[in-house]
C-alpha cells in the first residue's frame, strides 16, 4: 500500500509541475504568417496551416460553394499597411477577416469587417469590406500543408 500511495504521490506532483510550467502541445494546423512589401505598403496574412493528409480537399473536406475561413483553427486574417486595390476595388488600410467561397470554375474572396470571429462561422455578408471574384490557377505542384504566398 505504502508503494502505492508513493507512486500516486509522485506522480500528482509530477503532473501538478508540469502543468504549472505552461507547457502546451502543438496544434494539429500550426500558425503560419507571411508578410510581403508591395511598392511601400506591407501586407500580411495570419492564418493556420492545414495539412492534406491524404484528404480531397476541394470539393471534399472544402465543399465548394461555400463559406471557407481560409485555413483551420481560428479566423485567417489579412492586414493591409495602407489603403489599397485588389482586383480593382478599393480596400482601406486596416485588418480583415478573410473568407473564400471556392467554386470549380471561380472563387470568391471576401474580405470583412470582422476580423475577430472564430473562422467563417459567424460570418455575416453585411460585414463585408469588399468581394472579388478570381479563377483559380494551379501555379505549382499539389503541397501537403497550406501556404499563401
Amino acid at each position: 500500500m505504502k508503494k502505492v500511495t508513493l507512486l500516486f504521490t509522485i506522480i500528482s506532483i509530477s503532473c501538478f509541475a508540469f502543468a504549472q510550467n505552461g507547457l502546451t502541445t502543438p496544434r494539429g494546423s500550426q500558425k503560419a504568417e507571411v508578410k510581403q512589401t508591395i511598392g511601400l505598403s506591407e501586407v500580411t496574412i495570419m492564418y493556420h496551416s492545414p495539412a492534406v493528409k491524404e484528404r480531397t480537399i476541394w470539393g471534399g473536406l472544402v465543399p465548394y460553394d461555400k463559406i471557407w475561413r481560409c485555413g483551420a483553427n481560428d479566423n485567417t486574417v489579412i492586414t493591409f499597411s495602407d489603403n489599397a486595390q485588389v482586383e480593382g476595388k478599393n480596400i482601406p488600410a486596416g485588418t480583415y477577416g478573410l473568407h473564400m467561397i471556392p467554386g470549380k470554375e471561380e472563387w470568391i474572396v471576401i474580405f470583412s469587417k470582422n476580423s475577430t470571429s472564430w473562422g467563417s462561422y459567424a460570418y455575416r455578408k453585411d460585414e463585408d469590406v469588399i468581394r472579388v471574384n478570381v479563377n483559380p490557377l494551379q501555379l505549382q505542384e499539389n503541397v501537403e500543408w497550406l501556404s499563401y504566398s
